[in-house]
């Protein structure tokens, strides 16, 4: 009853093939990084179409801010326009005020006697 107990090992212990079982280790590997690598891919997604909605909510606030410093630029402008009408005619009046006050030099002359 000399029995060698270590001639059929396989039918005693199922075991496979160390090759069979390493692949199968890179495959579960493989498996898991393209899980995690599609978890951060959504997540990185996410972030960039948050990002692009806070961007056009930026553009949205500077157009705003645009159109109402073209709004104050437009009356400015007006405003420097009557401000340079007011100085050339006022400007005009002394000019008329010196001729007037030269000519009105010259008749006094004429009138008064020399001291």
């Amino acid at each position: 009853m000399s029995e060698d107990k270590t001639q059929d090992i396989t039918k005693k212990y199922d075991t496979k093939p160390t090759i069979e079982t390493v692949l199968e280790r890179i495959i579960a590997f493989e498996q898991a990084i393209n899980a995690r690598f599609d978890a951060f891919e959504q997540g990185v997604n996410a972030r960039i179409d948050n990002v692009g909605e806070r961007l056009g909510a930026v553009e949205n606030r500077l157009g705003a801010v645009e159109n109402r410093i073209d709004v104050m630029e437009a009356r400015i402008v007006v405003r420097f326009d009557r401000i340079e009408s007011e100085v050339e005619a006022t400007r005009s009046g002394f000019f008329s005020l010196r001729a007037d006050f030269t000519e009105l030099k010259i008749a006094l002359k004429d009138h008064l006697p020399a001291t």
